[in-house]
């Protein structure tokens, strides 16, 4: 093959990427390249071809350099970064370890990790029996596979589809026979698996055959997305790398030759600019504000007045909510909403999903709706969420804590081989966007084990914090009578037994930090648990207490309200100040019944006491709590019993009020963040958690005289890969090709999601957002638009804080001019890019 062929080949196939099935955004991304490429391969060929510097005798070799020098940066889903290291790039092994993943992190910190999932191209596969010496040949059909979004937790399934008999040319041989086994691929839904017993049944194919064939198919197809922050700027930087060597090891230096490299820097550039403009894109999406969708409240019935109490007991749904109650053990079988049940039920979280037709009824109660408002519950990729709130949240957020995926490589794939250098991005990206939205009396907590503990602090030393500390959590405390450390898996462990995870915290110059005390163990004289109790010295001191200093309790009085108790003196003998090395917190790992009552939902799961500990040591009542790892909502659930504000994102299933965990090979349905917080606002005095024959109490309920009510939204957000599906783009090619096709903004004419407004014939303007999704919650997006809280919502308009005027928002009832200016507001998120 001659090097023009072998070049057009191998840019459209790592332009365009490898040809793929199935539904989702990817495959409407790619589908748009082909088109775009089509056009520009035939202009760049007709360049070159009338370009007097390319002649024939320079032409094999202008397409070698050219092939030599794209085929470095182009993965099999078409992302632009490196994934060839050339000879030419020594330069960087002599400063980075190859065989140390996190000395990659230069290949990855220039990307957005979106995440890892299969190429959706169905494949061939072979399977070797050695019992009957042959290769069966299976084929995985992907043609209706809908890709996931983001990284979401998404099992494939496999199902026998069919036999077919004759040889496949490249496939079939000697030691294959005639047939191929179609196996169809789609993700789980509801729970459902792979039925292996049928595809044997089926087949006739032995199971191991079976699974080998299906590992084989996972290996070969699953990639990682990446995009590329500035692929202009990234190109063209390795391309002088590239050219100023091609120079260096050139002999001819005349100005033919220098002609030459400078014809092929032209063409290589008007390639990049080209092919920048798709990773642009996607930057562009990635980055757009996004939508609110499927807002919902929760609130307890203690905040409702008659009239609304009213209309709910008389309500067509009042059944659906009872049942919720029901299954989240917060009433018993047969609750009657009555006003005796009430009086014995104060608390309980009423979701206006059940009541809809109600809802702004309930919202027109307060004056001050985020002022009233305890939390936000986000259903949304983190990166996604936390870009989206950035403008709302600027300067807001007090205390951030995060227990993160420890980078174990079973919580995201990391499949190209840079495990470590992937995490590292994945982080580093969030935290530049936390950067903006702390004050400057915050503090980050970041929580970590031996696996990553060394990059995290890595991340923190890039945060600029002015002072930078480190946690131990001992993981495995030894109590009184519970010797952790023995026990026939520890003995027979060839290692150090893991007693600990650490927490690091980085904080500003004026960070709120409470002076921490806690009470001596051998003591009980202060008749409080000592392994939740945090005193806080009132005026600073010594270790011992001494006269004049007084030491405090948060606790709830008898007017509901969070304040501080004093310690008698005497009492206070037994304090002694906090250290770094935190041994009086039982672990999720030791917990029983007995010891400490908390809803035990998954793997890793951080007690009420740890986070209970942080929260009041860096911040006051009121403050904002922000967790973007929330798994099952553990800080926004101390958060709210301590009376702070609190945010917390999650995008897998642990947002649902219940879900179905099979982490250990048994399935069991877990309390999810939802249904958690909903048992929080009913009090969280005592609870029973599915498949458990116990009912639990939490300590921190009890210490603190927490009561319960509350008030919280939960909501989803628009998804990078729902923009991929539903974006409009230019069927007509020549129309968009007015100018140089290299150079101009190709997506320029094209709709995106400006087709929601439509112009009549007789001139008025048609808004229908219903092209995009239902339910989107206008005056929630408006406010994170305009970075304004929430001061009243009516069924017409949002008032917002700092704003004089009322936006209207119910486009039914909007004149022509006013669809305009709602357009405008929302043009972020309707048209990007240049």
């Amino acid at each position: 093959m001659n090097n023009e062929k072998k070049f057009y080949e191998s840019l459209e196939r790592i332009f365009v990427g490898t040809l793929i099935e199935g539904e989702g955004g990817y495959v409407n991304l790619l589908k748009i390249k082909q088109k775009y490429y089509s056009k520009v391969v035939s202009e760049l060929k007709n360049q070159i071809d009338n370009d007097a510097i390319i002649t024939e005798s320079f032409k094999n070799e202008f397409y070698e350099k050219l092939y030599n020098f794209f085929e470095k940066y182009f993965s099999e889903c078409g992302s632009v970064y490196f994934t060839k290291t050339a000879s030419w790039q020594r330069i960087y092994e002599k400063v980075y370890n190859g065989n140390k993943d996190v000395a990659l992190f230069w290949k990855t910190h220039m990307l957005y990790y979106v995440k890892s999932d299969i190429l959706f191209r169905g494949i061939y596969v072979k399977s070797f029996n050695a019992e009957e010496d042959i290769n069966y040949v299976f084929y995985f059909d992907v043609s209706s596979l809908q890709q996931k979004q983001n990284n979401e937790k998404a099992e494939l399934v496999f199902n026998y589809k069919e036999t077919k008999i004759g040889k496949v040319k490249d496939v079939h041989d000697d030691t294959t026979g005639d047939k191929t086994f179609v196996l169809s691929v789609t993700y789980s839904e509801r729970g459902k698996k792979t039925d292996l017993t049928s595809i044997v049944s089926s087949t006739g194919i032995k199971l191991d055959v079976i699974e080998k064939a299906i590992n084989s198919f996972k290996k070969q197809t699953t990639v990682d997305f990446f995009i590329n922050k500035n692929a202009k700027e990234f190109l063209e930087e390795q391309l002088e790398l590239f050219l100023h060597q091609y120079l260096l090891e050139d002999t001819m230096f005349n100005q033919e030759r220098l002609n030459q490299i400078k014809t092929i820097q032209t063409y290589a550039k008007k390639l990049i600019n080209f092919i920048s403009q798709f990773e642009n894109e996607l930057v562009f999406i990635w980055n757009k504000p996004k939508f609110v969708k499927n807002s919902n409240y929760v609130i307890s019935i203690d905040m409702l007045n008659e009239d609304i109490i009213e209309k709910i007991r008389n309500h067509k749904n009042l059944s659906q909510q009872i049942d919720e109650w029901v299954k989240l053990f917060l009433v018993d079988e047969g609750f009657t909403f009555n006003e005796l049940e009430l009086v014995k039920h104060p608390h309980l979280p009423l979701d206006t999903k059940y009541f809809k037709d109600i809802e702004l009824d309930i919202l027109k109660l307060f004056d001050n709706l985020d002022e009233v408002l305890d939390g936000r519950i986000i259903h949304s990729d983190n990166y996604q969420a936390l870009n989206t709130i950035k403008k709302r949240y600027t300067k807001k957020i007090a205390t951030v804590y995060i227990d993160p995926p420890f980078n174990t490589g079973k919580d995201f794939a990391y499949i190209d081989g840079y495990q470590n250098s992937t995490w590292l991005s994945l982080m580093k990206n969030r935290f530049d966007l936390i950067k903006e939205m702390m004050n400057n009396k915050g503090s980050f907590f970041l929580h970590l084990d031996e696996r990553a503990d060394f990059y995290g602090r890595m991340l923190l030393d890039n945060f600029e914090f002015d002072d930078i500390k480190q946690i131990t959590f001992h993981t495995m405390a030894a109590t009184d009578d519970n010797a952790s450390t023995f026990g026939m898996k520890n003995v027979s462990s060839q290692n150090f037994v893991q007693e600990s995870q650490t927490i690091y915290y980085g904080r500003y110059k004026d960070c709120i930090f409470h002076k921490m005390w806690k009470p001596n163990r051998r003591t009980s004289k202060l008749g409080i648990n000592s392994l939740d109790l945090i005193a806080i010295l009132k005026n600073g001191g010594s270790i011992k207490a001494k006269k004049g200093y007084d030491f405090f309790v948060e606790k709830y009085d008898k007017n509901g309200e969070l304040s501080l108790f004093k310690i008698d003196k005497a009492q206070a003998e037994t304090i002694y100040t906090m250290g770094d090395i935190w041994n009086d917190i039982l672990s999720m790992s030791q917990s029983t019944v007995r010891q400490h009552g908390e809803n035990i939902s998954f793997q890793g799961q951080k007690p009420e006491s740890l986070l209970r500990r942080i929260i009041q040591t860096a911040s006051n009542k009121k403050d904002i709590i922000l967790d973007y790892f929330a798994g099952t909502a553990t800080t926004a659930a101390v958060a709210h019993k301590l009376n702070r504000k609190w945010i917390t994102i999650e995008l897998g299933e642990h947002f649902d009020n219940f879900y179905k965990d099979v982490s250990q090979n048994k399935e069991e349905i877990k309390l999810g963040c939802l249904g958690r917080l909903k048992q929080t606002l009913n009090g969280d005095k005592y609870f029973k958690v599915p498949n458990s024959k116990y009912k639990r109490s939490s300590t921190l309920s009890k210490d603190i005289n927490y009561q319960g009510g509350g008030f919280f939204k939960y909501y989803e957000l628009e998804q990078y890969e729902d923009v991929l599906n539903k974006a409009k783009y230019s069927e007509n090619i020549d129309a968009i090709y007015s100018k140089d096709v290299f150079s101009q903004y190709v997506f320029f004419a094209d709709d995106k999601f400006a087709n929601v407004l439509n112009v009549k014939d007789n001139g008025d303007f048609d808004l229908n957002f219903d092209k995009l999704y239902e339910n989107i919650d206008f005056p929630e997006t408006i406010s994170l638009l305009y970075g304004k809280a929430i001061e009243k919502i009516t069924e017409d308009y949002v008032k917002l804080a700092d704003i004089n005027e009322p936006i209207k928002y119910n486009v039914s009832k909007m004149t022509n001019e006013e669809k305009l200016a709602f357009v405008k507001i929302l043009k972020p998120l309707i048209w990007w890019g240049k």
